[in-house]
């Protein structure tokens, strides 16, 4: 009966001295008061054409956020262009529901958006009213439209004269996303009417202004000019192509166009 009593005694002295002593730390064990926001980033999907936000966030009340939201700042702007709600619940970009990382996709309308750094200054509350440090990454927002060749302004047909010249006068309208000062130079080419498919030397549309091609307004988009015919010229049917290049080297769609001289 004694040895048993001992033995008792024994075991519970043991399990005491367990009980007190030191525990291994937890990576858990952290107590997150004020939300925190880690990982964040702005990506770009040049494929896609779309914008990936997303951080992660460690918050005692993680559950329940009022918001984790992103304000968006184009290039050359002091003020918000954009506000993004990220969200957890595996949806609209969000790849895993209930993870703590909060993500959101969209598609810009990247026409609006001039070329520079791009920011994104991501902010959090949590369902206690407590505000997260605000933090910022960025990107080179550098994406290249080509530009593209909208109207055409010829006369459909024109009669030779029977002295002197008649100057046929050509306007086209171009665009380019990246913005009018974007476009380097915009010219067309006349098809040799004897050899089919070779073209002339390019002749330049102009957008500055001049009175000599009638060009109204500069910068306005619209390039003006044209060609003289004399009595000389054959009666036929001229095909016209057009182009406009930018200064990243990209082309526009070729438009051909005609022009009859009767």
């Amino acid at each position: 009966m004694k040895m048993n009593r001992k033995m008792l005694i024994l075991i519970f002295t043991v399990i005491i001295f367990y009980s007190c002593g030191p525990e291994a730390p937890s990576k858990y064990d952290k107590y997150y008061e004020i939300p925190e926001l880690s990982e964040y980033e702005i990506l770009y999907n040049q494929n896609l054409k779309e914008i990936h936000l997303q951080t992660y966030v460690n918050d005692n009340s993680i559950g329940s956020m009022n918001y984790v939201n992103v304000d968006i700042y184009y290039p050359k702007s002091d003020t918000v262009s954009f506000k993004v709600t990220l969200n957890d619940s595996g949806k609209n970009g969000d790849q895993i529901p209930y993870d703590q990382y909060f993500g959101f996709t969209y598609n810009p309308s990247l026409p609006d958006i001039p070329l520079g750094v791009l920011k994104a200054v991501f902010n959090a509350q949590d369902s206690d009213n407590n505000n997260a440090e605000t933090v910022t990454d960025s990107i080179i927002f550098d994406l290249n439209y080509a530009p593209v060749i909208e109207n055409i302004n010829a006369p459909d047909s024109i009669q030779l004269p029977t002295s002197g010249e008649e100057y046929i006068y050509i306007h086209a309208t171009v665009s380019d996303a990246n913005g009018l000062e974007d476009i380097r130079t915009v010219y067309f080419q006349v098809e040799d009417n004897d050899n089919p498919g070779t073209w002339s030397n390019s002749f330049p549309l102009y957008d500055d202004g001049n009175e000599n091609y009638k060009d109204n307004v500069s910068g306005d988009g619209i390039f003006s000019g044209g060609f003289s015919i004399e009595p000389n010229n054959k009666l036929a049917t001229n095909y016209l192509r057009y182009i406009a290049i930018d200064y990243s080297d990209e082309q526009s769609e070729v438009i051909i166009d005609s022009i009859v001289i009767y």
